[in-house]
């Protein structure tokens, strides 16, 4: 399973508080991600699950495209580009409003 060494992304994920339970949202981010063999580096769901929440605050309030949530999440680490993008598009069909997606 690959895993997502995301340096940079930890430090976009200071952006939420993180959620006390999983919802219904956060299992159908965290299924489709699995299912392309992406995972956390120390197996923790939950740095996931804020981190795709941050895609959309990143989006909605800083005007970020897809393609520069991409580049910033790439830098320091080793995740490929194609996975990183998945993860944004994923992260916006599970928590983005309707109108972004």
């Amino acid at each position: 399973m690959k895993r997502l060494a995301l340096a940079a992304a930890a430090a976009l994920s200071l952006l939420l508080a993180p959620c006390a339970a999983a919802t219904t949202n956060d299992n159908q981010f965290l299924a489709e991600l699995h299912s392309r063999g992406l995972a956390a580096d120390n197996g923790d769901n939950q740095v996931l699950v804020v981190l795709g929440h941050s895609v959309c605050s990143l989006m909605t309030r800083n005007g970020l495209s897809e393609q520069q949530v991409v580049d910033m999440m790439a830098t320091n680490t080793h995740v490929t580009r194609g996975d990183l993008l998945f993860f944004v598009q994923a992260a916006e069909r599970a928590y983005c409003p309707p109108q972004m997606v």
